[in-house]
């Protein structure tokens, strides 16, 4: 890709992003994470979408959701809803790592395809960082 100093997220005060990443097979939640962490952020993997749900209500400083769509058990899409509305409620932007190549008409700027590269979760992360114009 390029240098690795240029390839370190910041948020819009400069300073690392405290990314959670959430659902997932284990295989698929380490592969975000370690991404994650390659780019500089400060990451933590919650599995469940209930402790993911406490972890928003009750922790400031989150920068970034990384949520895949994927999950064992299938909690992970029945709580989606819930996840984005609170994400939104408190300005933290989410991404939606997906295994269909649906849209999302409410933010289709937000979701990355998987099987996704570096450059694509890279991209999309840089991008829900980036302040407003």
């Amino acid at each position: 890709m390029a240098d690795a100093d240029q390839l370190k997220l910041v948020t819009r005060e400069g300073h690392p992003p405290n990314v959670v990443v959430g659902g997932g097979t284990p295989a698929q939640a380490t592969v975000a994470t370690l991404l994650a962490t390659q780019f500089g952020c400060r990451t933590r993997h919650i599995e469940s979408p209930e402790a993911l749900l406490a972890t928003l209500e009750r922790l400031a400083g989150i920068d970034l959701v990384l949520l895949d769509q994927a999950h064992s058990h299938g909690a992970v899409p029945v709580a989606a809803p819930a996840i984005r509305h609170l994400a939104q409620t408190l300005g933290v932007p989410l991404i939606r790592l997906a295994g269909h190549p649906g849209r999302d008409p409410d933010r289709p700027d937000r979701m990355v395809h998987k099987p996704y590269s570096p450059r694509d979760l890279y991209a999309a992360m840089r991008d829900a960082l980036r302040p407003a114009a």
